[in-house]
């Protein structure tokens, strides 16, 4: 591998797609975001911090702008800086996924950030999966992984904490298929 082609090969992969800002908001919606176009999304979630000690939690979106409530399976894990144990968050067809559990983002002082792959979004023939890492400077940080348990054709997704608001910018990054 040379420089050259790594530098080529994440220049020409990604491709911006929207990004939005929450201001003490309820929630970050994005409608018609995933497309046939890409397989793969690549979100970031920068300066993130929230009103109340919170989940941040997933729901993807259908028809444009039907939002799932039913079906997410997966863990999340997560360590503090001061602790040695871990402490994890399992959905098991839940209405919703938990990407960082509490603690992790409340903070405004020390915002969060969240990196997280969407594949296959498009394709109504294979269940979607989401994975990630999510990092607080001053708590810890966290990995999580998971996916529906039907085939569907996402065409969006929806972030929110669990209680209270939050505040960030979330950008949607197309991953090039070929």
């Amino acid at each position: 591998w040379s420089s050259d082609v790594c530098s080529s090969d994440l220049s020409s992969g990604f491709t911006f797609i929207s990004r939005q800002t929450a201001s003490a908001g309820s929630s970050v919606d994005f409608n018609g975001v995933f497309t046939s176009t890409y397989q793969s999304y690549l979100v970031i979630v920068e300066n993130l911090s929230g009103s109340a000690v919170s989940d941040l939690q997933l729901q993807l979106k259908y028809s444009t702008s039907t939002t799932q409530t039913t079906g997410y399976y997966g863990n999340s894990f997560s360590a503090a800086f001061n602790s040695s144990s871990l402490s994890s968050t399992q959905s098991s067809n839940a209405s919703q996924f938990t990407i960082i559990s509490q603690g992790l983002y409340n903070a405004s002082s020390d915002p969060a950030s969240v990196q997280m792959l969407i594949s296959p979004a498009g394709n109504s023939s294979v269940r979607t999966t989401y994975h990630g890492t999510g990092f607080n400077p001053n708590t810890g940080g966290g990995v999580f992984f998971g996916g529906t348990c039907s085939s569907q054709t996402y065409t969006g997704f929806l972030l929110k904490p669990s209680t209270g608001t939050f505040t960030g910018s979330v950008t949607v990054y197309g991953l090039a298929k070929s």
